[in-house]
This record gives structure tokens, sequence and C-alpha cells, in this order.
């Protein structure tokens, strides 16, 4: 942050705390500044045209490793790091461009400048390796420019840094190197105020003060050949001042704020355009006369914060997953659309925003206003954990609720800033970055005590009491070790990384056993029974694999779970993607084994879902549990995929494309649940095997914890838009009390009616599933066969819908005396052999799960085999009549009408005769009932 008035470089930590003694004074003021991409370095450009290296250490102290006022003799206008950190370019008001070259004491040497008339107004390198014909290895450009620095002294060796692009406010374009090549690509006939690189398709982009957008493609050789220019149309108030906050929203996407109550978004790549609108997303809060002023896009969050003039800061999520951009054309990429980003967040700072600026980390914003400074937006992350019959659950920035035994929750304020939580059997720990705090409880009194605050740095720990271990012990990373401590905060030990394996960013317990996982994917698993005297658990695996797709270069890991032999570790990671680095939920579970040190993995790709968190029975090393997130899917594309072919019986009718758009998302969000429960067996022999799966619905929220035979979920936490008197006075802030928080479970399917029985019952119940899931029916039946109860045959006739195995279902069906079951899936079966072309022997499978009772699991079958016939007949069995009349009207159209008529026919059953008319109407059979009814 720079202050204008007493020409200070500030600096903040992330709660908005202005750091004492960390400050950079200059006799005027900064003018531009950036990070290094890798080191803590600062540089910045003053407005007397000194440039300036400052080295931040970790305690936040700025120290000057460089500064040079002899290169320029105006305000620095622009000043930016090569990708890789090893050159600095900066360029003035009086058109000088410096490129610095970085020695081996991380002091800069000036090695290129070039000059040209006017002001420099944007800069931006070309990612991409371009090479100059050996025509141009002169020291000249084409425009004749180009000056060595003959004071460049021998001991900086030159290495490879992309060449950049520079423009002036006289509309010229320049591309240049550090070779001392410079040349003249375009000129313009109106000063430039955006310029961006499309690394995807080599393309420049570029806006001037006339409102082109001009694209331009990048050839190898560093020409540039003009690929498409479009008026972009915006009010006349910033004619004059041309679009000043323009940011990529995604790969080829661009998002600008034209001071409208709508923010523009650019598809590039598909060559379209939409808006974003305050109003349709904030409702009455918009003032009138407000207008968008800056926009900024986190890549690791998908975020868009958009600010106004009077203050608002919205963020918007983008939804939708990441498409191909190696299309040859923008009529084969699929295009993004309003209906791909979700808001998710405003607040009102009652003052003019200037700036966005997301900080290189998750979920922080900086906001600077007109007449109030900067302020520092935190995203809360609501964390939950379980552990026996101790459940902590945060409710806001600075409280928990604690559960015991399921009991009535207690509302703690930590008087912390919470952003990580870790729960043992009679304790948990929170920590804000800065301090933790242990609390022990008891589960007898039901009360809990706090003590002494422990300064620590990390987020990243873990707990355990004297249930599993001998001792109290509390595990936190910090720097390259695992201090082992007890809750005072004394170290009693401590688990190493070499340089080579890592920072150790990850630590999850489970029982004895302590999983580690580093920034550089090393796996170590230790037995910490004995806390003092603890053993690694083999050697140390590793989760990136350089030569295939699980490399640091493409995942992030994200979370990570041991099971309770501490045999197998599960990881969920991000995928980056693109240039820009986007992340997005990777499809896979990954699970380290340990005993033979390989990754396996189960993808849910096939199911369109992403994992977003994973659980590990306390007790079966063999059981886990993952919640799974639907992938979004354009309109666009939904439409594309799905095209709207009128019936033989709708001859001259068509169908609005906004309409269909509308429905098809409709029937979309509808058929499928936003998160799936998944259940699997992972062993050493088998692999990864899913035994069962179910949507999670209303009232269940995130899931907490897996603990045979129930899984737990929090609460879920209403979507209602708060009123605009919250909105007024601040922001979506969670509940403030503890009872609006609740934990409910769910029986496992294979225990239901059992769930209570003794723990050789229940090892007999997990090994009749891990056997049934298996498709061993004869080991599966010998498991429980000591165990009277109904319940297994319906339970292996649940199954074979998931295995799809008809003969077994069959001998079920019989044993559980379900007669009309049986008839109907024999009946599926002769249809099916009459007519083999008509769909598959999914759809018996189909049938089989209607006759169980199992709708969800039937709709996807049919959808999934194309059979919306029966999807249609489902949903009217079932008085799903929105969702049949939605089923007809996209994908069964043939039968739309009947749909109708049946629909008609049952309003009028039940007394609403004006809707039935209305579908009657619809079904073209009005006169018949006009007649019948008079």
């Amino acid at each position: 942050e720079s202050d204008k008035e007493t020409n200070q470089v500030l600096f903040a930590n992330a709660e908005g705390e202005i750091i004492p003694k960390a400050s950079i004074t200059h006799d005027v003021e900064a003018t531009v500044f950036d990070w290094h991409p890798v080191e803590r370095v600062l540089a910045i450009g003053w407005a007397d045209g000194m440039v300036s290296c400052w080295t931040i250490d970790v305690r936040i102290r700025p120290t000057s490793s460089f500064s040079n006022s002899s290169q320029h003799t105006s305000t620095i206008s622009v000043l930016k790091w090569n990708p890789m950190g090893k050159r600095l370019v900066t360029g003035d008001q009086k058109g000088t461009v410096c490129v610095w070259a970085v020695d081996s004491r991380g002091s800069l040497n000036p090695i290129r400048q070039y000059k040209r008339k006017g002001e420099i107004s944007t800069l931006i390198f070309c990612l991409m390796p371009i090479r100059l014909p050996s025509e141009a290895l002169g020291q000249k450009g084409a425009a004749g420019s180009a000056v060595v620095n003959k004071a460049e002294p021998s001991s900086v060796k030159v290495s490879y840094s992309p060449s950049f692009f520079f423009g002036t406010d006289k509309g010229s374009i320049i591309y240049a190197d550090d070779l001392g090549h410079c040349t003249d690509v375009q000129q313009l006939n109106s000063p430039i105020d955006v310029m961006m690189f499309f690394e995807e398709k080599s393309r420049l982009i570029i806006i001037t003060r006339a409102f082109l957008l001009n694209q331009y493609h990048v050839a190898e050789d560093g020409k540039v050949s003009r690929v498409s220019q479009v008026k972009l149309s915006v009010p006349p108030d910033i004619l004059e001042k041309g679009i000043k906050s323009i940011a990529w929203a995604g790969p080829g996407l661009l998002a600008a704020a034209t001071e409208e109550k709508i923010v523009r978004l650019f598809d590039l790549a598909a060559d379209e355009t939409y808006n974003l609108s305050l109003v349709g997303a904030l409702g009455d809060i918009v003032d009138k006369k407000d207008k968008v002023t800056c926009v900024s896009f986190s890549a690791i969050d998908r975020y868009l914060a958009v600010g106004t003039q009077a203050g608002l800061v919205a963020i918007w999520k983008f939804m939708a997953q990441p498409r191909d951009l190696s299309k040859a054309t923008t009529a084969e990429v699929l295009a993004t659309s309003a209906m791909d980003w979700e808001i998710i967040f405003r607040y009102n700072l009652q003052s003019c925003i200037l700036q966005l600026s997301w900080h290189g980390g998750r979920g922080t914003v900086a906001a600077v206003t007109h007449e109030d400074g900067t302020f520092i937006l935190n995203e809360s992350i609501m964390h939950a954990a379980m552990s026996g019959d101790v459940t902590v659950i945060q409710v806001s920035s600075v409280e928990v609720s604690l559960h015991i035994a399921l009991s009535d929750p207690i509302l703690i304020n930590t008087k912390i800033q919470i952003k990580s939580l870790a729960v043992g059997r009679s304790c948990f720990v929170v920590s804000s970055g800065k301090v933790a705090k242990i609390y022990r409880v008891d589960l007898q009194l039901q009360k809990y005590e706090a003590l002494e605050t422990i300064n620590t740095n990390s987020i990243a720990m873990a707990i355990a009491d004297l249930t599993s271990l001998i001792e109290e012990t509390w595990f936190v990373a910090e720097a390259n070790v695992v201090k082992i401590n007890n809750f005072r905060g004394t170290q009693k030990g401590l688990v190493s990384f070499s340089e080579a394996e890592g920072v150790p960013e990850f630590l999850d317990i489970n029982g004895k056993f302590l999983a580690i996982v580093s920034s550089k994917g090393c796996i170590k698993i230790i037995d910490v029974h004995t806390p003092t005297k603890h053993k690694q658990q083999g050697s140390a695996g590793q989760f990136f694999n350089p030569k295939s797709a699980v490399n640091a270069e493409n995942l992030k890991i994200r979370q990570v779970r041991v099971n309770c032999t501490g045999t197998r570790v599960a990881i969920l990671a991000d995928q980056i993607g693109g240039a820009m680095k986007v992340f997005h939920p990777d499809s896979h579970l990954y699970i380290y084994d340990r005993n033979k040190g390989v990754i396996v993995s189960y993808d849910f790709l096939s199911w369109k879902r992403s994992p977003v968190s994973v659980f590990w029975d306390d007790t079966d090393d063999r059981m886990i549990c993952c919640e799974a997130l639907r992938n979004r899917q354009t309109v666009t594309d939904t439409v594309k995929s799905k095209p709207m072919a009128p019936s033989a019986d709708d001859k001259g009718s068509e169908v609005d494309p906004a309409t269909a758009a509308r429905n098809a998302a409709a029937v979309d969000a509808d058929a499928e649940n936003e998160v799936e429960v998944f259940l699997f067996f992972a062993t050493s022999e088998h692999g990864i095997f899913m035994q069962d799966s179910f949507p999670r619905k209303f009232p269940n929220g995130p899931m907490i914890s897996l603990s045979v035979p129930r899984l737990y979920f929090r609460s879920a936490v209403s979507n209602k838009r708060q009123s605009d008197d919250e909105a007024e006075g601040g922001g979506a802030a969670p509940a403030n009390s503890s009872t609006a928080v609740k934990i409910y479970s769910r029986v496992m399917r294979d225990f239901v009616g059992m769930d209570d029985v003794n723990e050789t019952a229940k090892s007999a119940l997990l090994d009749f599933s891990f056997n049934l899931t298996l498709g061993k029916l004869d080991e599966a039946y010998r498991s429980v066969k000591a165990i009277d109860s109904p319940g297994i045959w319906e339970n292996m006739a649940q199954m074979c819908v998931k295995t799809k195995r008809l003969d077994v279902a069959e001998v079920c069906l019989g044993n559980m005396g379900h007669v009309r079951g049986a008839a109907a899936v024999r009946e599926a079966k002769k249809d099916f052999e009459k007519d083999p072309t008509n769909g598959s022997l999914d759809v018996v499978v189909g049938v089989l799960a209607i006759q169980l009772g199992l709708l969800d699991d039937a709709a996807r079958i049919f959808r999934e085999v194309g059979r919306y016939d029966m999807l249609n007949r489902l949903f009217q069995a079932a008085g799903m009549w929105e969702k049949a009349i939605g089923t007809a009207t996209n994908q069964d159209r043939i039968h739309l009408k009947t749909t109708h008529y049946q629909y008609a026919k049952h309003l009028e059953s039940i007394g609403r005769t004006d809707e039935a008319i209305e579908h009657y109407q619809l079904s073209k059979r009005m006169l018949f009932h006009l007649v019948r009814s008079s």
C-alpha cells in the first residue's frame, strides 16, 4: 500500500493491521510496484524516476537491496517482473524503457534501454518462445532505436527471458526483448489503455482510448497480424478516461469495469460477450446511480471481485468446468455465460472503491477506497471436525459450537480469527496462523477448559489425547519440521523434512497414526503412540510423479486423511490449468498404499463429479467415504448437446431458444443432486470399489465424520439472500448462535434396522458389505448367516442395482417375498428379449430399482441409457409433474401432449380445475373435455 501523503509504502497483514516498523519512505510518492514471482522481493517505481528493490524477511522487515535513479529521469509509469523473476522491465512518462537483470547477489543491473515518444502506458510479457529470423539479430531493431548498455558487466549471464510488448499514449505498439531487439509493430490512432496477452491462442489484446478491442496473432518470429477489431459500446462518462480496470476472469475470458451497473465479460475464446448484472445479483441494495469501478480475479478460488462507486464489493464464483481452448476455431470452443457465475458475497464499505487486488493465497482481497484507505476482506471458511463424542463446528470468524455426545451445543468465543481447527477425543485446538488455543473437554461433566494461547505461525495441526496416545500431544508444522508438543506448547520431539522432501503442509491423525504430506508430495506415516519415541512406518512415499499427470505442475494437494491402521492415505487435489494456472477440483480420489508404495485412484469423471471431502472410518481400515460435487455445465453446452427437435405432432411450432435454455437448465439442475455421497472399500488386494452412493439432501449439510454404521453431517447453511439491513451493515456473516447448528446422522444402507449392534455384529456386517461389493455372494451370505434379519436380503437386492446382477436380484426378491417386484423384473426381461434394440439390460435394472424404492437410482439409469420415455413415466408415477413436463419438453417431446393430458387429469381429480383446463388445452384434447364436462 502506498501512502501518498507521507510518501510511504506500508505493509499490512491478512487481518488488515498495519505492520509496525515495516514502512519504506522516499522523498516522493511511489507510483508502481510489483512483487517478485518467486522471492520475497518488492520492486518499486517512484515519481522521480528511481527504481528500488527491497527484500522482505519473515518478520516483514524490508531491507534495501538495490536502488537506481540514473536510467529514468521522469515518473515511473510501468514496472513488471518477467515470469521467472530473472528480468525487470520499467518504463517512464518520457518514453524510456529499461531492462534490468538480476545478478547473483539479488541486485539489478540495467542491460538494455529503449526510447519512444510519449508516455509508456502499458507493458506485457509475451509468454511464448519467440525466435527472430537471423537478419533481425543485429543491434538495431526495425525502427533503429535499440540501445545497448555498454557498461553491462561481463558477470551478468544473459539467460532466456520472454519477449515483451509495450505501448505508449501515442498509440504505438512496440515489440522488444532483453537482447537488444526493438521493433514498432503497429501504430494506432488513439492512446493504448489496456494491453494483455492471450497465451493459449498466442494473441496480443489491445484496447484503445477509442474503445476498439484489437486482437493480434503473434507469430514465432515476433510479427503480429490483426485477427479482429471490435468497437465496444460504453457509456459516454468514460470516453475521456478510458477503461481503467480490466482483468482476465479465466482463460480467454476478460472482465471489464465500464462504469455501468453491469460487469462486461468478453469471451475471446468463443467470440461471445455477456454481462453480470449488479441489480440482478444484489437486488434493491444497489443504488440507482451506482456503477462498477473496478474488477479483480483470483485464479486460485475462481472468484471475481467487483467494486462500485457507492462502496459495494460483490464477489462471483466461476462454477463451470475448465474448457478446451485448443480448438481450431472459436465456433468449436464452448462459450461461457452468465449462468456459469454464482454470487457468493457482498459487502458495503460505503466509500468509492478505486482498486481491488487479490492476495496470492486463498480468500483474501484488498479494497482501496477513496476516503478511508485500504480494507482487507478475508473469507472465513467454516471448519468442522468430529472425533468420538466431541464435535466442533465453526459458526463465525471467532466462534465455535461445541457438541458433546450430540447434546445441546455450547457456544465458545475463542477471541482469535480461526483459520484452522483440529479435534481429538476429549480436546480441540484452533489457530489463527499467529496463535493457537487448546481446549480440554470433560465428557462426563460436559464442560470445557481453555488453556493459554501459544504462539505459532502455522495452521497445519493435529491433536490427540490419552485415548490413543500415552500422553496429550499437539502436532504443528512449522518451517521444515513437525513439532511434537504438549498442550502447554513445550516441544517434546520433532519430525524433520529435508529440502528435497519439501515443507510439511498437511497433517492428519487417526488413532495412533499421524500422516504428514509435504509441499513436494512427500508422504510420511508416523506411529505416535509414544510421542517422544515416535516411529516412521516404512520409507517415505511420494505422491507426485513427474512422468505422469500426477505432478506438481498440474496438481495442488488440498486435503489429506489417514486410515486407522496407518496403511493408506487418501488425498484430494486441485487441477492447475492453463496459462493463468486456474484451480479446479480434480476428479480423482487418490489413495497412497504404504504396503505397496503406490498411488491408486478412483475417477469421478464418469459420474460428472469432483470429490470435495474425504473421511476414513475410525475402526475399519477399509471403509472410506467421499462427498462429490456435481460438475456444472454451461447452458450453451446443455442446449448444444440436447437439440430441440419438434415432434411430428408439433409441426409448425418452434421452441424459443431462451425458453429452451431455461428448461434444459432446470431439468439438469433437478436431474442431478448437487452433492452425492459415495462409500468405498479400499484394500491393497482389490484397489478401490464403490459400496454405495446416495444424494445429500436438505437438511444435511457438509459431512463431518464417518463412524460405521453412521455418517455425520452438519446442518445445511441456508442459501437465502440476506436482508438489505444486513447488507448495509456489512456482509454475509454466519449465524452467531450455536443453536443454528445441528448435527444429523444417516445409517449406512447395510445397517438399516441394525444400527445399534455390538462390535462382533458390526464386523460381520462390514464383511458382508465388503464381499457383496466384490460380488462374492457366497462369502457375503456366510458372513451374516448367524444374524437373523430380513433386512439382509433387501440390502443384497439393493446392492444388485449397483452391481447390475439381475440373477442375484431375482433370488433376493424371492427370499424377501416381494412377488410384485419379481414379476415386474421378469416382465421387463421378457420385453428386452423381444426387442433388444429398445434399450439395454440396464432398463431392467431401472425397473428393479423402482420396485425397491430407489427412485433416484432408477432416474439416473434411465437418463444414462437415454430412455427418457421411462424417466417421464417414472416422474408421473411419483407425482413429480414439473420434472415430468420438463423431461417431455426437452427430451421426450413425442409424449409431451400425453404428459400434459395426464397432468390435466391429475389436476382435475384434486379440484384444480383452472389449471387442468390449461393443460387440457396444451394436450389438444380440450374439445372432448368441454363436451364431457357439459
